[in-house]
């Protein structure tokens, strides 16, 4: 049975698209699936709010973020329905930006699919950047970024749609955990992204939050994140990408 998979990428990303499909032809048990991207610049500043919880961003990010990174989000959640409208119990969510750095048949093997038909809400990255508790070939992990290449499965698909409208960038895994998700990752990681090929759409002037405009619950718990970051990364619990 072939692993469902979604690649996002824009209408006209064309060599993108062909990136893509050159890179991931290597893998035939990946059924590759490409997921027309949300286009956030294009969209009105009405239409963004329609669909996007500006208000409340504020308060979870300390900052109003840009149209591009909404339309990340929306992407997103995109294959989150398209996974659930096609009865799927779980999927590969990957970036139109990524290169492997792995073994990525020893990290996408029968072994992880079993483990991500589960009942318990999971999430697997395949990329690096996260902090994780213990070092193993699936690793719990305590926080995460990037979003360019994980697993996800219906029940956690399901959690982080309860969202209606939307107030978090792509890679809020630590929101996604507060509401009961489980966070893991294969170690070592096998997906970097592509940046010196393949520069980001994005085009975001600022990263990570600003404390300043949150609000004081999500000050106090960015703080406690920032200490157990710190104390995991002070005894070598952090997978750093290696940015090719």
């Amino acid at each position: 049975m072939k692993i469902p998979a979604y690649v996002i990428n824009l209408k006209n990303s064309h060599l993108r698209r062909e990136y893509m499909e050159k890179l991931l032809s290597a893998y035939p048990s990946i059924d590759v699936n490409f997921i027309e991207a949300v286009d956030g610049r294009i969209m009105s500043k009405d239409s963004l709010s329609e669909v996007f919880d500006f208000d409340s961003c504020i308060k979870r990010n300390g900052r109003i973020i840009n149209p591009g990174e909404v339309g990340c989000v929306l992407s997103h959640r995109k294959c989150y329905h398209e996974m659930i409208q096609s009865n799927k119990d779980y999927a590969l969510i990957l970036e139109d930006d990524i290169t492997i750095v792995g073994d990525m048949n020893t990290a996408v093997n029968h072994n992880t699919i079993n483990f991500m038909h589960s009942s318990e809400p999971r999430i697997l990255f395949l990329s690096g950047d996260y902090w994780y508790w213990r070092k193993k070939p699936i690793t719990d992990v305590f926080f995460a970024v990037g979003s360019y290449a994980y697993f996800i499965n219906r029940a956690a698909a399901e959690i982080v749609l309860q969202i209606n409208k939307p107030y978090n960038v792509a890679d809020d895994w630590d929101l996604y955990k507060y509401m009961g998700v489980k966070l893991y990752a294969v170690y070592p990681y096998v997906i970097d992204a592509n940046i010196q090929d393949l520069p980001s759409d994005i085009n975001q002037e600022h990263w990570g939050i600003l404390r300043k405009e949150m609000s004081f619950g999500n000050v106090i718990r960015s703080y406690i994140v920032g200490i157990v970051k710190r104390f995991l990364f002070h005894f070598g619990h952090f997978e750093s990408k290696i940015r090719v």
